[in-house]
């Protein structure tokens, strides 16, 4: 990307930010991610949805809360994702088209895979509307999830964009296929609810696996979450922008978010 399109690109994202952080109802969810019976996560995000503008802060271990792995920044409004990568001093930037195409393109590849109802699952749906707990299971995916209602009546649907385009994102990494994922954060929104806690059984070669995550959900942005998106919108002026290709190649560390 030639410097002059990549400043006037990070000034319109700036401005987008600003814009956004000024229209209220912005929210952080705080999310762990465990394997099998772990009872230490494996993974931890900090969220932070600021308007049209959803920053994720992959964090550092329990030593350096400060610290992110990488940062993926969504702007609706632009339809772009920009993952920072601080360490390496690099940045990439693909198009929520570029995303849907790669999804469809892998879901068209199915019939050629092993596990081909992760590909295109059909649910049988349960929801019990007291405890506000969802059920969903296939002959090779199952999701438990619990819900709450939140403050914010946009809240769930921005929550579910975003998770949505998370999904796609992490099927790029060769992570578990989206579509399951897509059609729960399609359930929960209908619902009106932000995950509480999500379980998750996937059937590969016959051999089970299991893997839950914890959310955690407060309706203010702190100081310092601000001073995080900040941060990001600075490493998106500084960092050397790569190609996607290069960005992958170079990271070595692959991290998966329910």
């Amino acid at each position: 990307m030639a410097l002059r399109p990549l400043i006037l690109f990070v000034i319109a994202f700036a401005l987008g930010s600003a814009l956004a952080t000024t229209q209220g109802g912005d929210f952080r969810v705080e999310s762990e991610v465990y394997l099998g019976s772990d009872t230490e996560p494996v993974f931890e995000t900090l969220t932070l949805f600021a308007g049209d503008v959803v920053y994720d802060f992959a964090l550092g271990d329990q030593s350096d809360r400060t610290e992110s792995k990488e940062v993926t920044v969504l702007n609706k409004r632009l339809g772009r994702l920009v993952l920072l990568d601080a360490k390496r001093k690099i940045q990439t930037n693909l198009t929520t088209r570029e995303l849907a195409e790669f999804t469809a393109a892998i879901r068209k590849r199915a019939t050629d895979e092993p596990n081909s109802g992760l590909f295109s699952p059909v649910f049988t749906v349960a929801y019990e509307e007291a405890g506000r707990q969802i059920t969903m299971t296939s002959d090779e995916l199952t999701y438990r999830a619990k819900g709450v209602s939140p403050k914010d009546p946009t809240a769930a649907k921005r929550y579910s964009n975003f998770a949505d385009w998370y999904a796609r994102l992490n099927a790029t990494r060769g992570n578990v296929p989206p579509f399951g994922r897509i059609e729960l954060n399609r359930v929960l929104a209908e619902k009106g609810l932000l995950p509480l806690e999500i379980e998750r059984t996937t059937v590969l070669n016959r051999k089970k696996t299991a893997a839950h995550s914890k959310h955690s959900v407060i309706w203010t942005l702190s100081n310092t979450d601000r001073r995080r998106i900040d941060q990001a919108g600075q490493m998106m002026a500084n960092l050397r922008p790569v190609s996607l290709k290069e960005y992958w190649g170079i990271k070595t560390e692959v991290a998966a978010k329910q």
